[in-house]
């Protein structure tokens, strides 16, 4: 549902101003972070182990969100 706005908005800041493209991803990255804590049972209130789960959901899945394009394995969680 998102993946079209986020490709949009990686392709014209991308080119343009990739610093505020950058803050943006790590954004996204914490909103799902908070997102899989409350999902989750297992991961609630274990930061540590959520972004390492997450890191294996990008490594595995890397196409999975638009802003996961070329991460290897690292995802910027803040």
């Amino acid at each position: 549902m998102y993946n079209p706005i986020i490709r949009g908005w990686n392709e014209y800041y991308g080119k343009f101003y990739p610093s505020a493209l950058s803050e943006f991803h790590k954004y996204l990255n914490t909103s799902l972070r908070r997102w899989v804590n409350k999902k989750f049972k297992k991961l609630r209130g274990h930061k540590t182990k959520c972004c390492e789960w997450l890191a294996r959901v990008a490594k595995q899945r890397p196409k999975l969100f638009a802003h996961w394009k070329n991460v290897n394995g690292y995802i910027p969680i803040g």
